[in-house]
């Protein structure tokens, strides 16, 4: 019996020498528990860090293909915008453009009345009663032609070799020459003095030739001015 427990007492001596040889040659350290926290907190600073970056680069490709998309409806915009501009351009040019063509047939038809005092008639005829009569620069609207007569757009007949066709020209004074009211010299048709080189638009001819009448309804005598070529 004292042989067995003295056995005993040997291996549990012979475990303790083992266990302090073991704890002396490693050095087991007991790990504080702060240092534990920051590892944790370490590491979840990385995943969050990770996270936000990923959702940094995604906002970063969402604001590059946004501002993509934005320049093309830019580019939309400035194209829909100019086309819009070209069509305004052409309606207007199409505009400009029916209004020489109707102002171009209105003075195709328009003329003036060439001599001192011209009646009208009523038929094609100078037998035909006549009921008015219209004065020398006095505009009228050609309807039709009928061999040498003219039917006014009043229904009136009056002989072509009478009216003169609207024929704008344009012409320059050479000599002072004076601005009158009717195509005669008299001291109450005078309206002003026209120094050489004055610039002016004429619409007929009237008085065989002899007199201008301007586009404002007044006279100038042909021998003071000439056709201003340049102006063409």
């Amino acid at each position: 019996m004292k042989k067995n427990s003295i056995q005993s007492m040997i291996v549990v001596m012979i475990i303790g020498l083992i266990f302090n040889a073991c704890a002396s040659s490693v050095d087991v350290k007991p790990v504080p528990i702060n240092t534990i926290k920051e590892k944790k907190n370490a590491v979840c600073l990385d995943c969050y860090k990770t996270k936000y970056k990923k959702v940094l680069v995604k906002l970063i490709l969402d604001y590059k293909a946004l501002t993509i998309e934005v320049n093309e409806l830019k580019k939309k915009v400035i194209y829909q915008n100019g086309r819009i501009l070209n069509l305004e351009k052409k309606k207007i040019i199409e505009l400009k453009s029916k209004r020489k063509l109707i102002k171009l047939k209105k003075e195709i038809n328009v003329a003036f009345i060439n001599t001192w005092s011209l009646y009208l008639r009523e038929m094609p005829s100078s037998n035909s009663p006549s009921y008015r009569s219209y004065n020398v620069g006095r505009r009228v609207e050609i309807k039709s032609v009928i061999n040498d007569w003219v039917e006014l757009s009043n229904g009136s007949y009056v002989k072509s070799e009478w009216i003169s066709a609207y024929h704008k020209k344009s012409l320059i004074v050479i000599k002072k020459v004076s601005l009158r009211s009717k195509p005669f010299v008299e001291e109450n048709t005078w309206l002003e003095n026209l120094s050489a080189g004055t610039k002016l638009q004429s619409v007929a001819s009237v008085l065989n030739n002899e007199w201008y009448l301007l586009e404002d309804g007044t006279f100038i005598s042909s021998r003071f001015v000439i056709e201003n070529n340049k102006d063409k």
